[in-house]
Order: structure tokens, then sequence, then C-alpha cells
């Protein structure tokens, strides 16, 4: 700040150095002594502002130096103030505004100072306790690391007094072993860059006792920047440690555990899904077969029992996966839609014969493609609607799929199914989720289930990073809602696998079956030979070493857990020895994803687990074989007959009225239903042409035209899954329809002129 007294000063100074003074020795001298009197207030000024940045002490020592100097001053000052009043009059009075001013000033100055002073001192303090009632030991050592400064938390965590520790370096004091002495040395390294760190470490205190710190050093500074040492603050952090070390010890025994788990669950597994991959391979063949009534009714049951029990083992081996972070989910693209309804198709006619309605609606917003996996969502939707069919009895469901946000390349979808069942109660939606959770006992004797459901149902919902809601009220129905966020995807890459998009077959293809129990050899020859497959088989995977040596395959089917030689050795012979690049598919028991790595590991290109079904087989061989399988074209003019009434022969016991009345009804339904699926072909109402080849596929079967049965199935299986127009479609529609025509001729001309 400068003064207005010097101000003035120099003002009249500056007036009175003019040409006129010079000419006036004896002013000139006076004027003189003026501008020396000047330039010692602004060497005392300089002073002043010196003072100003030193610590009150230092101000006192300077302030009494410029007293002592201004005392000698003051006689000529005086002098000078009494020739400057003959210049100017009113100079008193702007001498005496301008000492006030500078008073003031100084006064100010010097209650700012105290205020930062104490509030530093506060502050200090107040950190200062902080450290000591957190229980944390405070030390400040040198740049030589001896310790300057230490608190009372520090001498009860080390154990040592206050007058035991300063002045000492910590080494001498703390026994840290040779390894940890190494390492404060690097972090004494770090303080000297000025880097600050934490980390912890073992100590022997005072009483010999190891005891665990964690400690954070800082380097620490003066004023000017200059590096004084380091502080270091201490936690004593031994009883973590041991909660750490016995949370380790449980941990290796929760992992072993869950070793011994699934090691059971792979074991149970595969002895559990082997005789029941016979179970349900034999009743699929019983299927096949001319049965009465009653026994095709006794079969169903039997399959569908079994289905059952092989739904409860997926959902204890999902829990089990989804517990251990097995399960993984896929990323492709896929149309909601056709899952959707692919999931609808399969349960609609359980709703029929329930006779409830089972109703859909597709918001007209949702993208055709969108990334997730399709297969997961089917067995959430499989799962919700399964229940909502259970637990319905009159009524309807409805699922309801609808857009709640779309972005260029992302789609929120809800996807909302809805029943007129038997509700819930408000506690028990609360525990819904939770495994082996049913409502009472009541319900799992008269619906059956294990409770497991829904709670793989949520997991699987959480994997998606989707939610899953439910509202509901007791007799008065469900609903529950899924909600995702889903990647826009390809059209052009839409997950469906080659085969579908034509009619195939693995006809003629040379199969290498590897498996030791017969049982289940004798099933997969069974639909093997169903295929037209040509088969030779293995007992173990070193007796196929010796076949391979001298025959050519097509494919392998080879079994993982064998006798002699297990499936995963055999493969890395024939893989790394022998240099055979021939398809291998393992057929395994076993659904855990740590023995299908193992598989793709040693070499295998896929995987069936067992129970295997017909459909999964032939698309999976298929995948690497690749044969197409032509309807041919039939002349329209053939005499050949292209059924066989063996079936209804034997059926009608003797009765020729019998076998009229069923060629009768066969041929009018026929003539029906061609119309039929031309007209839903003309709409693109594939779920309809799926549903009409189903109605007709028994009569199909009955008649015994065996030239296009399996067409029928792949025709109703592409319908069931299509969601755009594909000329591959019609195409084989044409050619059963052809045949058809013919055999409906045939079977007029057979038939008594009355029909």
């Amino acid at each position: 700040m400068e003064i207005k007294f010097h101000n003035l000063l120099e003002r009249q100074i500056n007036k009175y150095l003019t040409e006129d003074c010079k000419n006036n020795p004896q002013f000139a001298n006076f004027i003189h002594a003026v501008n020396e009197s000047y330039k010692s207030f602004e060497r005392d000024k300089e002073l002043m502002d010196y003072a100003f940045k030193q610590s009150e002490e230092e101000y006192q020592e300077v302030y009494q130096s410029l007293k002592n100097e201004n005392t000698l001053k003051q006689e000529s000052i005086s002098n000078l103030y009494e020739s400057l009043k003959i210049i100017d009059s009113d100079i008193e009075i702007k001498k005496s505004e301008d000492l006030k001013e500078l008073l003031l000033y100084l006064s100010e100055q010097l209650r700012k100072r105290k205020r930062a002073e104490d509030y530093i001192k506060q502050q200090e303090e107040k950190y200062r306790n902080i450290i000591a009632n957190m229980n944390l030991g405070l030390i400040e050592v040198d740049n030589d690391e001896i310790i300057q400064y230490a608190n009372q938390s520090f001498c009860n965590v080390s154990g040592f007094e206050l007058d035991e520790v300063i002045g000492k370096n910590p080494n001498t004091l703390f026994l840290y072993g040779e390894n940890n002495l190494r390492f404060l040395q690097d972090q004494i390294e770090l303080r000297k860059k000025g880097i600050s760190s934490v980390y912890q470490l073992p100590v022997k205190n005072k009483r010999g006792e190891i005891r665990w710190w964690a400690i954070s050093g800082a380097p620490n500074y003066d004023d000017h920047g200059n590096l004084l040492g380091s502080i270091g603050i201490h936690l004593d952090i031994t009883d973590q440690k041991k909660l750490e070390e016995e949370l380790k010890l449980e941990k290796a025994k929760a992992l072993e555990a869950s070793k011994a788990k699934e090691v059971f669950l792979a074991n149970m597994s595969h002895e559990i899904r082997t005789p029941l991959n016979g179970i349900i391979g034999f009743l699929r063949e019983l299927k096949r077969s001319y049965l009465s009534d009653n026994q095709k009714e006794f079969v169903e049951n039997s399959y569908n029992a079994s289905q059952h029990l092989l739904s409860i083992i997926n959902n204890i081996l999902d829990i089990s996966k989804i517990e251990s972070g097995e399960m993984s989910l896929e990323n492709k693209s896929f149309s909601i839609t056709d899952s959707i309804q692919k999931v609808i198709s399969v349960l609609k006619p359980k709703a029929e014969e329930k006779k409830l309605n089972l109703i859909t609606y597709f918001s007209p917003d949702i993208l055709p493609a969108l990334k997730g996996d399709s297969l997961r969502l089917e067995q959430v939707l499989y799962n919700i609607i399964g229940n909502s069919l259970k637990f319905t009895t009159e009524g309807h469901i409805k699922v309801e799929a609808n857009v709640l946000k779309s972005l260029p390349n992302q789609q929120t979808i809800s996807i909302s199914i809805t029943d007129t069942g038997i509700g819930m109660s408000e506690e028990y939606v609360r525990n819904i989720f939770k495994k082996f959770n049913q409502e009472d006992s009541s319900i799992s004797r008269k619906y059956g289930g294990t409770g497991l459901g829904m709670s793989i149902t949520r997991e699987l919902v959480h994997l998606m990073k989707g939610e899953i809601n439910v509202k509901s009220e007791k007799n008065s129905g469900t609903c529950i809602t899924i909600i995702l966020i889903l990647d826009k995807g390809s059209e052009e890459n839409l997950k469906e696998s080659d085969w579908k998009n034509q009619n195939i077959s693995i006809v003629g293809t040379k199969v290498l079956l590897v498996e030791d129990n017969a049982l289940n050899q004798l099933v997969a020859e069974k639909s093997l030979k169903h295929f037209k497959c040509s088969i030779v088989k293995a007992e173990n995977g070193k007796i196929a070493i010796e076949i391979l040596k001298k025959e050519q395959f097509d494919i392998i089917l080879m079994d993982v857990q064998m006798p002699e030689m297990d499936g995963i050795e055999a493969t890395k012979i024939l893989r790394n020895e022998l240099g055979i690049s021939t398809p291998i598919i393992a057929l395994t028991a076993n659904a855990f994803k740590t023995e299908i790595d193992n598989c793709i590991n040693a070499g295998m290109n896929d995987y069936i687990t067992k129970p295997f079904s017909e459909e999964n087989l032939l698309s999976t061989i298929y995948k690497y074989v690749k044969i197409t399988e032509k309807i041919k074209d039939i002349p329209s003019d053939t005499n050949e007959a292209l059924y066989d009434l063996k079936n209804i022969e034997f059926l009608s016991r003797g009765d020729e009225n019998f076998i009229q009345k069923m060629l009768s009804i066969f041929i009018l339904q026929t003539e029906t239903t061609i119309p039929l699926v031309e007209k839903a072909f003309e709409k693109k109402n594939y779920p309809e042409i799926a549903k009409l080849m189903h109605k007709i596929k028994p009569g199909i079967q009955a008649v015994g035209i065996n030239s296009i049965e399996n067409g029928i199935k792949q025709l109703e299986l592409l319908a069931i899954e299509q969601n755009k127009e594909l000329p591959e479609l019609y195409s084989l529609f044409e050619k059963i329809k052809q045949t058809l025509e013919i055999v409906v001729k045939q079977l007029k001309d057979k038939i008594t002129p009355s029909i």
C-alpha cells in the first residue's frame, strides 16, 4: 500500500524541482534535504513491508528497530515539517490524516495475521485430536529417520513410552524381519520422491508380540517446500488380519465343499441320465410302433413322466451351474417374437386340452432382430407360461410383448404373462423366488414340481441384466413381467441353423458309435437307423482307435466315460497321434461346463447331452455332414401304390367296413386341409401351417405314406420357427401336396363307389 504522506512529499518535491530552484543554491540545498528525508521514509516503508511478512516475534523485533531509528530521526523530521509549513500551510492537517490511516492499516494487518495463526493452530489441534480419537498412532521422522514427534496412540500401539521413542530410529525399536526391512527402505525412497503409500506390515512390539499394522506414509515439507522427513499414521489391524485368515480358511473349506458338491452332482447326473436316456429312448421307439389306444395312453404317460423327471434333474443342475458361476449366456441375433411363438406352439396343445385361451400380442415396434440368448429366454418363458397353465383351470393366459424404450441401437422390451389362475398371497409373492419354495404342501401334492423353476427364472433374468416383477392376488390371477434391455441385432445373422431352412437328411451317413452302455448303445442305434444312417459300434475308446485305423467315417459319436479308454483320451490320440480330422461329437450324461470344456479342449467338435432328443441329434450331425434330402417328383400317372395299409388292416381285425371308414376320413381330412394350408401360405401364417401339418401327421402315419413322413415333420418344424417368406418352404409343401393328391386318387379307386 502506498502511503499518502509519501505521495504528498513526492508531489511537493516534484513541484519545486524547477529551473528556478536550481538557480537558487540556498533553496536547492533545502530541496535536497527534503529529498533525502523522503528516501529515508522509502527505506522505512520497505522495512515495514518486510516486517509484515515475518512472524509476530520477528515483527516485534523489526518494529523495535524501526522505533529506535525513528527516534533518531524525529528532530530532522520535525525540522522538515517546519520548513514545509513555509511552503504549504495545510501540511499539518494532511500529515495527521496520513498517519491515522497508516495506523489503521497496520492494526488491521496484525488482526488478520493473528486470526490466520489462530485458525491454523485450531486446525492442527483438530486433526491431531481426530487422529488420537481414532486410535491412530502418529509419528514424524526427519530425513535421517529419527522420530521427532509421536502421539499417545502410537505409544499405546507400540507398547513404548514417549521418551523411549523420541530421538530413536523405528528400525531399532521394532523387529520387521529382513524382507520387510528391504520393503521399508523402498518406502523411504518413495518419500524422498514425494510419493505417499499405504501398506500392511507384521511388527514385533515392545512386549514381543507380533502385531499387524496398516501404515500410511507421506512426505513432510516446510513452508518453503523443503523435505523435512515423513509422517506415518499407524493402525493396529491384528484382529482384522486374524478374521481375514479365518475367512480364507472358511473360503477354502467352502470351495472344497463346492467342488465335492460338483463332483457329486456330476456323478448323480451321469448315474441318473444314463438309465434315463434308455427309458426315454425306448419310450420314443414304442411311440413309433403300432399300439392300441390303451397302450398309447400308457406309453404317452410314461414318456411325459420321464420328461418331467428330466426337467427336475436339469433344474437342479441349472441351479448348481448358476451358483458356481458356470452358467454363461450367448449374445447372438434372434427374433424375440419367434422365440415367444416357439414356446407358445409347444404349450398350446396343453392349453387347448384345458380349454384355455392362449392369447399373444406383439408390438409392431419390436425390432426384427435383437441380441441375446434365445434358448435361455425360451427357458424362462417355458417356466412362467408353464406355471400359468398348471395353475389356471379356466379363463385365459395372455402373453404380451411391448417396447418400453427405443434407441437407434437398443430396445427396452417388456414381456408380460397374465393369467386368470389361482393367484398367490402377498406373503408368498415376496418369497416366490426362493429355492424349493411353494405356497403350501398341498400345492406340491396337487400340481407337482420342486419349487426351483421360479428361482432359476429369476437367476437367468438377472444374468441377462434384466428385471422380473410379480403381481398377484389370491384367486384373481397373476401377472409376471420381464424387462430386458437388448442391443439391436442383424437380420442376416439371425440365429437359425442351416438345416432349418431346407428339407434335410443324414441318410447314408456313416457313423462310428463309441458307447459302452448296451442300453444307450441300442437307443442311439435305433435313432440313427430311423434317420437311415450306416452304423459301426465300438465299446470303448481303444476299440474305436483300432477301427479308425482301418476305416473312414463321416461322423464319430463318442461317449465320454468308458472302461479301458475314455472318450477324452481316445480323442487326443485320434487328433494328435493319428491325425484323424473326422468330426467327433461327444455323447455325455454330464452336463457340467467343465466336462464340456474338457471335451472341446481334447479336440471334439461338439457335444450332445444324454438323454438326447432326436431333433438335437439330427441337427448336430447334419451341421457337420450337410446332406440334403429331396422329395422326389412323382409322376401324376404313376400306378405304384404310395401308401401301406398294414397298420389299418391290423387294427381292423378283418373288418372291411372299418378300413373303408378310416380311408374315407383320411380322404376328407386331406382334401379339407390342403386348401387351408395354401391359404395360410398366402397370408404367411406360419403358426397355422405348423398346426395343420401336425393335424394331418397321424393320418399319414396310419395310411403309411412313408415317402413324405419326414417331409411333414420338417415342414411343421420349419413353420414353427419361420418369421419370413421362404420359397423352399412352399416348394417342400408342393411336393407333399403332389404325393397326397396321388394317394387320395389311388385310395378313391380302392374304396367302394359310394365314397
